[in-house]
């Protein structure tokens, strides 16, 4: 069986949902669907809105633009009308008592996810493609905790693994960073858990591998939004991955790369096409060094007057390099410190810099691809 999570910044039309259902959803494979990204940033803008105003003006009307986006159909006709009506009246809850309580945003944030998944598996049907659907709604047990739930694997493995046997090779949908605890209370895993649930299924299904399509199909030196010239990284060693998730590199997820670790599973990050542009294992050298900052960089525009604390990753090949870069970036250091990552002896620099800018990157990319000529 294959596994693979397709992030919710790859749905963003009906070609995409398309793609899905007709390209990827393939017998043998297990699908972890997340929230189409601006479902998910129209559900919360709409929480923010209703705390600070007593209005959910427009939400309504946003969500059903959205819909026809991903379909092409009015959305009366998508079977969501019911989930749409049940997240006004939690808006307009939340706008009278300028409260929003945590179980209250789970559900609502889930709503995203199930009508994402709901919008792939309708064009399934119109279609006449067999599927099976894995409701994490029902089947995802975590604990109670909103907002950061923690999966209780033996209690999904009870549900989900005499599903898996019974699925007669069709392909299996499922939503990610959603669950539900052991009262019924819907759940939310706290961000990219997405990754989570698909690294839950791995281990329960028995694979080695999981695969994930995403916006950016792989690892970058840096992010490649930000940074016009961001080099490809190939192969990524697990215990460097960890590192820079700890510095906030925002497509690593830190525990999701922790349960890879202690059951051996690789991470391979996709193309539309499935070919794979970054394999991340244990057993494997990182091909090239990697800039990440605390923060995307495109929240921060590069130049800005602010400071960026960034974390460099030089792969053993490259650490000579530390001294040239510390060097190129004095005059902007406000700190530095150097520490080496015990299982790969690759160098870590962190460093708070002052006014971070693309001549900046430049110049640390000219340094790394003079090392390879």
């Amino acid at each position: 069986m294959q596994i693979i999570k397709f992030g919710g910044s790859v749905i963003d039309d009906e070609d995409k949902i398309e793609l899905l259902a007709q390209e990827i959803l393939m017998p043998n494979r297990l699908i972890i669907i997340s929230a189409a990204k601006d479902l998910s940033r129209a559900i919360k803008e709409a929480i923010s809105n209703a705390v600070t105003s007593h209005t959910v003006k427009g939400f309504l009307e946003r969500y059903e633009e959205l819909i026809f986006r991903l379909t092409g159909n009015n959305p009366n006709k998508t079977d969501l009308t019911d989930s749409l009506l049940m997240m006004k009246r939690l808006l307009r809850g939340i706008s009278m008592t300028k409260e929003a309580d945590p179980g209250i945003i789970d559900i609502l944030l889930c709503e995203g996810e199930k009508t994402t998944a709901s919008l792939v598996m309708q064009y399934m049907d119109r279609i006449g493609k067999q599927y099976t659907h894995f409701d994490a709604s029902k089947y995802f047990i975590t604990s109670s905790d909103h907002g950061s739930a923690i999966p209780l694997i033996d209690r999904i493995r009870q549900n989900i693994e005499p599903l898996l046997l019974d699925v007669s090779n069709k392909p299996i949908i499922t939503e990610g960073f959603i669950g539900v605890d052991p009262d019924g209370r819907p759940t939310t895993m706290g961000f990219e858990s997405s990754n989570l649930t698909a690294m839950v299924m791995a281990e329960i299904a028995g694979v080695s591998a999981i695969e994930y399509i995403s916006k950016m199909p792989g690892i970058y030196s840096t992010d490649p939004e930000s940074y016009y010239a961001a080099i490809p990284v190939k192969t990524l060693n697990i215990y460097d991955a960890k590192f820079l998730a700890s510095s906030g590199t925002r497509i690593l997820h830190a525990e999701s790369l922790q349960f890879a670790d202690r059951n051996g599973l690789s991470l391979k990050y996709c193309d539309l096409e499935l070919r794979c542009n970054t394999l991340i294992n244990k057993s494997i050298e990182s091909s090239y060094p990697i800039v990440a900052s605390t923060s995307s960089m495109a929240d921060r525009a590069i130049g800005s007057d602010h400071h960026n604390t960034i974390t460099i990753m030089l792969p053993p090949q490259y650490k000579m390099l530390s001294s040239q870069i510390i060097s190129i970036l004095e005059n902007k250091t406000i700190t530095a410190g150097t520490e080496i990552v015990p299982e790969t002896k690759s160098r870590i620099l962190r460093m708070q810099i002052e006014n971070l800018t693309v001549d900046d990157l430049d110049r640390i990319h000219e340094i790394f691809n003079t090392k390879d000529q």
